[in-house]
């Protein structure tokens, strides 16, 4: 046990020794200039909400099982209107679970691209686009969103449209194994197409063929509806 840890000490570079709960000081006045927000590379949990009425911000927290063994981090630049959020890893990996949640507050819309392999996102607010490219997905979203398009191998998508500023333009999803619930504005027109040869989908919103509103989903083995939801009083 004791030639293994100096093996461990010796293969990690100073300042692995993380603690499990980690902040990382980012500049946010530039934040009200934002057009797009790109997440790249490890897996992650990403929370972006986007509201006029809060201050902008960003928190990264470590929550792995263990800072020595498997610490993760995020390196944040912002460069002609697009804020790159590139997670990676530190340190070594022995089977312990990483976990890195990044959160970022923004005033206005933004368009956000997701690129991980592995990627849990929870979107509240107002986007100009939602493009989302993942192995595997956890996808929450709640408001509105000119265009929302999701991709992947295996996912869960829990959305609700709100439509108070126009109903989504376009909502393309696509993943082979999929349970999705999603919900629109009661008495929106949408015009939604499910192909699935495997499916337990209830279609419990009207179809409106031709309306401003559409969505495509297409998977192999599907679970989930399309329902109807309250407007906002």
């Amino acid at each position: 046990m004791l030639k293994l840890v100096k093996i461990l000490a010796a293969a990690l570079p100073l300042g692995t020794f993380a603690m499990p709960s980690l902040a990382q000081d980012f500049d946010t006045s530039g934040f009200s200039e934002l057009t797009a927000v790109h997440i790249t590379g490890k897996g992650s949990k990403t929370v972006i909400v986007t509201d006029p009425g809060r201050s902008p911000g960003v928190t990264i927290r470590d929550e792995g099982a263990n800072g020595l063994l498997c610490a993760m981090t995020a390196e944040l630049s912002q460069q002609d209107g697009v804020l790159t959020v590139d997670v990676r890893r530190k340190g070594l990996s022995l089977g312990v679970r990483c976990d890195l949640t990044v959160e970022l507050v923004i005033p206005q819309p933004v368009a956000v691209a997701v690129d991980q392999p592995m990627a849990v996102l929870e979107l509240t607010g107002a986007f100009e686009a939602v493009d989302i490219d993942a192995a595997k997905l956890t996808v929450t979203f709640e408001g509105h969103a000119a265009q929302f398009g999701v991709k992947g191998d295996m996912g869960v998508i829990d959305a609700v449209f709100a439509t108070g500023s126009g109903a989504a333009a376009s909502i393309d999803i696509d993943v082979a194994k999929l349970v999705a619930n999603v919900g629109f504005t009661d008495g929106a027109g949408l015009d939604y197409r499910v192909t699935a040869p495997v499916a337990m989908f209830s279609h419990r919103f009207p179809q409106t063929p031709g309306a401003a509103g559409k969505m495509r989903i297409n998977s192999k083995v599907l679970k989930g509806s399309v329902y109807p939801v309250a407007a906002p009083t």
